[in-house]
């Protein structure tokens, strides 16, 4: 039995070990290509930007170009915050869950030195 929860636990350790690792790499596979999006429309928007202020200006004095970008770049950021928002919902979450199985991890282990004790004081007797 003794041989039967070491495995136990080292399985649960490992598959801990495994959720972080990937949690981990996700997490930041993401964060590259939300990266590698935005600069490739800063890019975007750049060249689009060169190319319309040879327009005419508005009555304002602000060329048209200039508003429209900026209302695209604010919808742009709109968006981007709703996404991190919910990477960091699901980042909470397994947050929560890793803590909880390192939590039963902790107990298991300390059922097991409990057991180890017992029979220790059993081998005594």
């Amino acid at each position: 039995s003794m041989p039967k929860l070491r495995n136990l636990h080292q399985s649960i350790i490992n598959n801990l070990d495994i959720l972080q690792t990937r949690k981990d790499q996700l997490i930041e596979d993401h964060e590259q290509e939300l990266l590698r999006q935005f600069r490739s429309r800063i890019v975007e928007y750049e060249d689009k930007l060169r190319r319309e202020q040879t327009k005419q200006e508005d009555e304002s004095g602000i060329p048209r170009a200039w508003v429209e970008r900026t209302a695209m770049f604010a919808r742009d950021v709109d968006k981007h915050k709703e996404q991190a928002i919910r990477l960091d919902r699901i980042n909470e979450a397994l947050s929560q869950r890793v803590d909880k199985y390192k939590s039963e991890c902790k107990m298991r282990e300390d059922d097991r030195e409990y057991l180890v004790r017992q029979m220790v004081n059993l081998a005594k007797e």
